[in-house]
C-alpha cells in the first residue's frame, strides 16, 4: 500500500494534540490517554499536591499506551517551480524526489491511529514545556471544542462562545452594567465645566 506523508500535517504540537482531540472518535468504554494527561496536569498538577499520586498515575498512563518511536516511510516530494504557458505565470509542480528516501520517526502506541500517537508525543512535548494548561475545553455548555489558549484568562475558543456566554450569564450581565455606569458618571464628571474661585480672594498681605 503506498503512502504519503501528505496525508497527515501539522504545523507544530499544538495543532496534532487540537485536531485530534476535536476529530476522534467517540468511545466511551476507552479512555483516551492524551485527555487524561490533560486533566491530570489541569487538575492534580499544583501546589500541595501528593507527588507519589500523580507520578504513578502519569507513569499508569503511559505504560498503558506502549507509546514508542518507530520509522514512518513515504514518498519524498519536491515543489519545482515551472512557467506554465497556457496561464503565463509561475507555477509550483509536485515531483518525486528519486535522490533519497522521506523517513520520519513517529511515535507509535498499541491500538492507537498515528493521529492519537502524534497527539499523545505532542501532549508530553507540551508539559515538558509548562504549556499544556493552555489546552482547554471551551467554557460554553454545550460547545466542547477544544482550544489552545493564547491568553492564560482565556476560556472559549471564539468570540461567538464568549458573546453568547456573557449575554447569557446574569452575574457579568450586572457586574458589566456596574462597569458601564461608573465609566459614564467619570467621563460626565470629567466634561464638567470647572468652577474657579475667584484671584485674590482671602488673601492676605
Amino acid at each position: 500500500m503506498t503512502s504519503t506523508h501528505a496525508t497527515i500535517q501539522y504545523h507544530d504540537d499544538v495543532d496534532a494534540v487540537i485536531q485530534w482531540l476535536n476529530a476522534r472518535p467517540y468511545n466511551k468504554a476507552k479512555p483516551d490517554p492524551v485527555e487524561e494527561l490533560i486533566r491530570v496536569n489541569a487538575d492534580e498538577w499544583k501546589p500541595g499536591a501528593d507527588l507519589n499520586a500523580v507520578r504513578r498515575k502519569i507513569r499508569s498512563i503511559l505504560r498503558r499506551s506502549k507509546l514508542h518511536l518507530a520509522p514512518f516511510w513515504y514518498i519524498p516530494i519536491l515543489q519545482v517551480v515551472q512557467f506554465s504557458q497556457r496561464r503565463g505565470v509561475l507555477v509550483p509542480r509536485p515531483r518525486t524526489d528519486w535522490r533519497r528516501w522521506g523517513v520520519d520517526w513517529d511515535p507509535t502506541a498499541k491500538g492507537m491511529v498515528r493521529a492519537q500517537s502524534l497527539a499523545l508525543r505532542s501532549v508530553l512535548d507540551l508539559a515538558s514545556e509548562g504549556l499544556l494548561g493552555r489546552v482547554r475545553k471551551c467554557d460554553l455548555e454545550g460547545c466542547g471544542q477544544w482550544f489552545y489558549a493564547k491568553k492564560q484568562q482565556q476560556r472559549f475558543h471564539s468570540a461567538e462562545c464568549q458573546r453568547f456566554a456573557f449575554t447569557h450569564d446574569k452575574e457579568w450581565m450586572a457586574k458589566h452594567a456596574l462597569e458601564m455606569r461608573q465609566r459614564r458618571a467619570a467621563k460626565k464628571a470629567a466634561a464638567a465645566p470647572r468652577v474657579r474661585e475667584p484671584k485674590g480672594k482671602g488673601k492676605r498681605r
